[in-house]
């Protein structure tokens, strides 16, 4: 399932000196998300109920609680992954606190209390090795921790279909389209890793739309006199697609 992470469809970019690229590539990006506020009202829990609050194979009394079983990876994504386990016939009341870590649960990448049997961690790092495990929690019981399962967080492959749903411009203000550079040197002979869209009218600003859903990469500009951006995103893992020579950009980017 594609998920959104933002529809590029508020930039602008002014007519007369400006093209869409494309070119094959890679993006690379890191977030970490803190996991200190259910680590520790799980060890206050149990601590107060006289149990035990390590982080070992096993923690507290596991007498009443079975561990989860068939841990397994759902999805996986740029920076998050899903988890699902089955319940194994625990009572009502029984909480699933699921862990996702970098290092072998020396630190706590993410961790939740959830009466469901999956979970999303999310905000991620990109291009990350993570491993999950899950326990049975309740009162002052915990059961053991379920062996851990193993993931990269990464974007999801391209595939063999179409890539993209949407023009990048709106097709009625485009005079005409070079699919691969310019065709009369000395600048960017063709063949070139981008396209070039002509617009009928100068002087005005047109809409820029993402070809599909994704996740940016960059923004950056070369600097120098006039104002020119470049804007990098993914929508799958294999392909990265750039917008060069943009003007201006909403408020909301």
């Amino acid at each position: 399932m594609r998920r959104i992470i933002l529809i590029i469809s508020v930039l602008m970019i002014l007519s007369g000196a400006s093209y869409a690229g494309f070119h094959l590539g890679l993006g690379k990006a890191a977030v970490k998300k803190s996991a200190d506020v259910i680590e520790e009202a799980v060890a206050k829990s149990t601590a107060a109920a006289g149990g035990g609050t390590g982080g070992g194979s096993s923690s507290g009394s596991s007498g009443s609680l079975t561990a989860p079983a068939n841990v397994s990876i759902a999805s996986v994504y740029r920076a998050s992954f899903t988890i699902t386990w089955n319940d194994q016939g625990n009572l009502a009341g029984v909480l699933y606190q699921a862990q996702a870590s970098s290092d072998s649960f020396n630190a706590i990448a993410a961790s939740t209390l959830t009466a469901q049997t999956s979970v999303a961690f999310e905000s991620l790092g990109f291009d990350y090795s993570y491993s999950a495990r899950v326990r049975s929690v309740k009162d002052n019981q915990q059961s053991d921790w379920t062996a851990a399962v193993s993931t990269t967080t990464r974007l999801p492959h391209c595939g063999t279909g179409p890539l993209f749903s949407t023009a990048p411009l709106d097709l009625a203000a485009i005079q005409f389209i070079l699919p691969i550079g310019n065709p009369n040197p000395p600048g960017h002979t063709w063949p070139t890793a981008h396209n070039y869209y002509f617009f009928k009218s100068t002087g005005i600003y047109y809409p820029l739309y993402a070809p599909a859903d994704g996740v940016i990469n960059a923004v950056g500009s070369p600097g120098g006199p006039n104002v020119d951006y470049k804007l990098s995103f993914q929508s799958c893992g294999e392909v990265l697609v750039f917008y060069d020579h943009i003007t201006s950009f909403t408020p909301v980017m």
